[in-house]
Protein backbone atom coordinates (compact mmCIF):
# COMPACT_ATOMS: atom_id res chain seq x y z
CA UNK A 1 0.00 0.00 0.00
CA UNK A 2 1.36 3.29 -0.66
CA UNK A 3 -0.29 7.23 0.18
CA UNK A 4 -0.88 9.66 -2.25
CA UNK A 5 -0.14 13.13 -1.21
CA UNK A 6 -3.28 13.67 -0.44
CA UNK A 7 -3.42 10.71 1.47
CA UNK A 8 -0.52 11.30 3.14
CA UNK A 9 -2.32 14.82 4.37
CA UNK A 10 -5.49 13.28 5.36
CA UNK A 11 -3.87 10.44 8.07
CA UNK A 12 -1.46 12.82 9.34
CA UNK A 13 -4.47 15.50 10.13
CA UNK A 14 -6.01 12.73 11.67
CA UNK A 15 -2.75 11.00 13.98
CA UNK A 16 -1.57 14.40 14.94
CA UNK A 17 -5.40 15.62 15.98
CA UNK A 18 -5.65 12.21 17.93
CA UNK A 19 -2.31 13.19 19.93
CA UNK A 20 -3.19 16.55 20.64
CA UNK A 21 -6.15 15.49 21.67
CA UNK A 22 -5.26 12.98 23.85
CA UNK A 23 -2.62 15.66 25.19
CA UNK A 24 0.37 13.66 25.36
CA UNK A 25 2.44 15.79 23.41
CA UNK A 26 5.48 18.10 25.20
CA UNK A 27 3.69 21.24 22.92
CA UNK A 28 0.43 21.83 22.02
CA UNK A 29 -0.38 21.44 18.46
CA UNK A 30 -3.94 23.63 19.14
CA UNK A 31 -4.51 25.65 15.93
CA UNK A 32 -1.51 24.12 13.41
CA UNK A 33 -2.66 23.42 10.19
CA UNK A 34 -1.65 20.63 7.95
CA UNK A 35 -1.98 20.90 4.14
CA UNK A 36 1.30 20.79 3.06
CA UNK A 37 2.18 17.37 1.90
CA UNK A 38 6.15 18.34 2.92
CA UNK A 39 9.13 16.92 1.76
CA UNK A 40 8.94 13.46 0.08
CA UNK A 41 12.20 11.51 1.31
CA UNK A 42 13.07 8.47 -0.78
CA UNK A 43 14.52 4.85 0.17
CA UNK A 44 18.29 4.38 -1.11
CA UNK A 45 16.61 1.92 -4.08
CA UNK A 46 14.38 4.76 -5.61
CA UNK A 47 10.86 4.40 -4.25
CA UNK A 48 9.23 6.83 -1.97
CA UNK A 49 9.31 6.55 1.98
CA UNK A 50 7.52 9.08 3.62
CA UNK A 51 7.14 12.54 3.90
CA UNK A 52 8.40 15.32 6.36
CA UNK A 53 5.56 17.47 6.83
CA UNK A 54 6.03 21.44 8.56
CA UNK A 55 3.99 21.69 11.74
CA UNK A 56 2.97 25.61 11.13
CA UNK A 57 0.87 27.78 13.32
CA UNK A 58 0.20 31.24 12.01
CA UNK A 59 2.98 31.16 9.56
CA UNK A 60 5.25 30.08 12.27
CA UNK A 61 6.72 27.03 11.86
CA UNK A 62 7.04 25.00 15.04
CA UNK A 63 8.41 21.61 13.97
CA UNK A 64 7.50 18.58 11.69
CA UNK A 65 5.99 15.41 11.41
CA UNK A 66 7.39 12.26 9.64
CA UNK A 67 4.38 10.48 7.57
CA UNK A 68 5.06 7.06 5.99
CA UNK A 69 3.77 6.89 2.62
CA UNK A 70 4.50 2.65 2.07
CA UNK A 71 3.65 0.14 4.21
CA UNK A 72 7.20 -1.17 5.16
CA UNK A 73 6.10 0.94 8.28
CA UNK A 74 3.63 -0.67 10.76
CA UNK A 75 2.34 3.05 11.54
CA UNK A 76 1.34 6.06 9.46
CA UNK A 77 3.29 8.25 12.11
CA UNK A 78 6.43 7.82 12.56
CA UNK A 79 8.01 11.20 14.44
CA UNK A 80 7.07 14.09 15.81
CA UNK A 81 9.93 16.80 16.37
CA UNK A 82 9.74 19.98 18.30
CA UNK A 83 13.28 20.66 18.52
CA UNK A 84 14.23 20.89 15.03
CA UNK A 85 12.84 23.15 11.86
CA UNK A 86 12.97 21.65 8.59
CA UNK A 87 13.24 23.92 5.99
CA UNK A 88 13.61 21.92 2.69
CA UNK A 89 15.08 24.78 0.70
CA UNK A 90 17.60 26.19 3.00
CA UNK A 91 18.83 22.34 3.07
CA UNK A 92 18.92 21.98 -0.11
CA UNK A 93 21.18 25.12 -0.46
CA UNK A 94 23.82 24.29 1.60
CA UNK A 95 23.70 20.83 0.54
CA UNK A 96 24.78 22.42 -3.06
CA UNK A 97 27.59 24.71 -1.37
CA UNK A 98 29.13 21.46 0.41
CA UNK A 99 29.26 19.80 -3.19
CA UNK A 100 30.95 22.77 -4.44
CA UNK A 101 33.48 22.50 -2.19
CA UNK A 102 34.09 18.63 -2.52
CA UNK A 103 34.09 18.64 -6.22
CA UNK A 104 33.55 22.07 -7.99
CA UNK A 105 32.88 20.13 -11.42
CA UNK A 106 30.16 18.09 -10.26
CA UNK A 107 27.09 18.39 -12.61
CA UNK A 108 23.24 17.19 -11.83
CA UNK A 109 19.89 18.07 -13.13
CA UNK A 110 17.72 16.37 -9.40
CA UNK A 111 18.13 16.55 -6.10
CA UNK A 112 16.53 14.73 -3.39
CA UNK A 113 15.82 13.46 -0.59
CA UNK A 114 17.27 9.92 1.14
CA UNK A 115 16.73 7.82 4.04
CA UNK A 116 20.41 5.98 3.55
CA UNK A 117 20.24 4.66 6.46
CA UNK A 118 17.24 4.74 8.26
CA UNK A 119 16.43 7.24 10.18
CA UNK A 120 19.58 8.90 8.78
CA UNK A 121 19.08 11.52 6.15
CA UNK A 122 20.79 12.46 3.09
CA UNK A 123 21.05 14.49 0.03
CA UNK A 124 21.52 12.90 -3.05
CA UNK A 125 22.31 14.50 -6.61
CA UNK A 126 21.35 12.82 -9.91
CA UNK A 127 22.58 13.87 -13.48
CA UNK A 128 20.27 11.79 -15.85
CA UNK A 129 18.64 9.55 -13.48
CA UNK A 130 21.99 8.33 -12.23
CA UNK A 131 23.68 9.44 -8.74
CA UNK A 132 26.67 11.75 -8.57
CA UNK A 133 27.37 12.06 -4.97
CA UNK A 134 25.06 11.08 -1.72
CA UNK A 135 25.73 14.21 1.03
CA UNK A 136 24.88 13.64 4.71
CA UNK A 137 22.68 15.81 6.12
CA UNK A 138 23.72 18.88 8.18
CA UNK A 139 27.42 16.83 8.63
CA UNK A 140 27.46 17.18 4.34
CA UNK A 141 30.04 14.13 4.32
CA UNK A 142 30.33 11.57 1.31
CA UNK A 143 28.26 8.84 1.95
CA UNK A 144 30.33 5.84 0.67
CA UNK A 145 28.83 3.60 -2.02
CA UNK A 146 27.11 0.33 -0.94
CA UNK A 147 28.61 -2.75 -0.55
CA UNK A 148 28.45 -6.43 -0.29
CA UNK A 149 26.45 -7.57 2.81
CA UNK A 150 28.71 -9.39 5.26
CA UNK A 151 29.43 -9.57 9.08
CA UNK A 152 32.67 -8.36 9.01
CA UNK A 153 33.93 -3.91 8.98
CA UNK A 154 32.63 -1.30 10.24
CA UNK A 155 28.87 -0.83 10.12
CA UNK A 156 28.43 2.52 11.48
CA UNK A 157 28.50 4.72 8.29
CA UNK A 158 27.09 2.73 5.38
CA UNK A 159 23.91 3.13 2.81
CA UNK A 160 21.28 0.67 2.93
CA UNK A 161 17.60 -0.16 1.47
CA UNK A 162 14.92 0.02 4.21
CA UNK A 163 12.79 -1.98 2.01
CA UNK A 164 14.83 -4.40 0.16
CA UNK A 165 16.50 -5.47 3.91
CA UNK A 166 12.62 -6.51 5.63
CA UNK A 167 12.24 -10.20 5.34
CA UNK A 168 8.69 -10.99 3.77
CA UNK A 169 7.31 -12.06 6.54
CA UNK A 170 7.85 -8.46 8.44
CA UNK A 171 6.81 -7.14 5.37
CA UNK A 172 3.13 -8.90 5.17
CA UNK A 173 2.85 -7.91 9.11
CA UNK A 174 3.54 -4.13 8.88
CA UNK A 175 1.55 -3.89 5.75
CA UNK A 176 -1.35 -5.23 7.70
CA UNK A 177 -1.18 -3.08 10.40
CA UNK A 178 -0.38 0.22 7.99
CA UNK A 179 -3.49 -0.75 6.20
CA UNK A 180 -5.93 -1.62 9.19
CA UNK A 181 -4.56 1.97 10.79
CA UNK A 182 -5.66 4.03 7.53
CA UNK A 183 -8.59 2.10 6.58
CA UNK A 184 -9.65 3.18 10.43
CA UNK A 185 -9.70 6.54 9.63
CA UNK A 186 -11.53 6.41 6.29
CA UNK A 187 -14.73 4.39 8.48
CA UNK A 188 -18.32 5.94 9.48
CA UNK A 189 -18.27 9.46 10.73
CA UNK A 190 -15.01 9.87 10.15
CA UNK A 191 -15.05 9.73 6.72
CA UNK A 192 -16.62 13.12 6.30
CA UNK A 193 -14.03 14.46 8.72
CA UNK A 194 -11.66 17.67 7.69
CA UNK A 195 -9.02 16.86 9.72
CA UNK A 196 -6.39 19.61 8.54
CA UNK A 197 -7.30 22.11 11.46
CA UNK A 198 -5.45 20.50 14.60
CA UNK A 199 -7.86 21.35 17.43
CA UNK A 200 -9.37 19.53 20.73
CA UNK A 201 -12.61 20.24 19.61
CA UNK A 202 -11.96 18.55 16.16
CA UNK A 203 -12.36 15.13 17.30
CA UNK A 204 -14.95 15.46 19.96
CA UNK A 205 -17.76 13.55 18.53
CA UNK A 206 -15.69 10.95 17.91
CA UNK A 207 -14.36 8.12 20.48
CA UNK A 208 -10.65 8.60 20.20
CA UNK A 209 -8.45 5.79 21.50
CA UNK A 210 -4.65 6.52 22.31
CA UNK A 211 -2.69 3.12 22.89
CA UNK A 212 0.21 3.99 25.18
CA UNK A 213 3.67 1.77 24.87
CA UNK A 214 7.61 2.19 25.72
CA UNK A 215 9.73 0.75 23.42
CA UNK A 216 13.37 2.28 21.93
CA UNK A 217 14.47 0.80 18.69
CA UNK A 218 17.01 2.20 16.49
CA UNK A 219 18.57 0.31 13.09
CA UNK A 220 21.04 2.31 11.43
CA UNK A 221 22.52 -0.81 9.69
CA UNK A 222 20.82 -4.26 8.53
CA UNK A 223 22.83 -5.86 11.25
CA UNK A 224 20.89 -5.52 14.56
CA UNK A 225 23.37 -7.75 16.97
CA UNK A 226 25.51 -4.02 17.19
CA UNK A 227 22.51 -2.04 18.48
Amino acid sequence: MQLNEKGVVRIAGFELNALNYAKVLPVSLEGVRIEDPGTLIYDINGEPLLRRIPLERRRETIGYADVAVLDIFAEPLLAVDFNRRWDEAAMLRRACVALQRIDREAKYDETRFVAYSYPKLAVQFLLDGHEVAMLELMSWAEVPPARRRDTKGDFGFQRWSLIETAPDDTRRETGNLFEKRVAHWDTGRLRRFDPSLISTTTLEPVDVHVLFTDRLELHYAPRVADH
